[in-house]
């Protein structure tokens, strides 16, 4: 899971979040889980990690919002997280990108929904819960255009993946 933080206007710092729950920032700091824990965790520490460097940087603008991006997702393009950016810029607060007109990933989530978002985290569901129980909130936004959402879990996904990005 990849967590781009956003200082408006632009990406500030990434955030790697690793199934080990180790969130590693682009400021160089760290955080893990004091447990292991499950996998939907990584939402959670990656959320922790933003606001964990934030506080070991005062001065620095404060981060506004966090593009969620899955690392198993690789033909998701640039120009997809650039249109939650500008969803974003225009006032909405919590932007997932929808494909043929049906949510997927990435997600950007406006900071004032951060511990609603990580209080709801369940299983390996991640941000799923909380999208699902406040759409009065959401803003889809279309990216068909701009690649595809599919994930590699199984060696067949990935030829297909790769396949796909051939062009084949």
């Amino acid at each position: 899971m990849l967590i781009a933080s956003l200082s408006a206007p632009f990406v500030s710092s990434l955030t790697i979040v690793w199934p080990s729950s180790r969130a590693w920032s682009s400021r160089w700091r760290s955080s893990r889980e004091p447990r292991p824990a499950p996998r939907q965790s990584s939402l959670v520490a990656g959320l922790h990690a933003i606001e964990v460097a934030e506080a070991d940087a005062p001065g620095e603008a404060r981060i506004v919002a966090a593009v969620i991006a899955l690392a198993d997702q690789p033909l998701v393009g640039p120009q997809a997280v650039q249109r939650l950016i500008d969803a974003f810029a225009a006032g909405a607060l919590v932007v997932v990108a929808a494909y043929d007109g049906r949510p997927r990933n990435p997600v950007l989530l406006g900071r004032e929904h951060w511990a609603a978002v990580a209080d709801m985290a369940t299983g390996d569901m991640g941000a799923r819960p909380f999208l699902r129980a406040h759409p009065e909130l959401v803003t889809l936004v279309e990216c068909a255009d701009t690649g595809s959402p599919l994930d590699i879990d199984t060696p067949e996904d990935l030829a297909r993946v790769v396949a796909l990005a051939k062009g084949d």
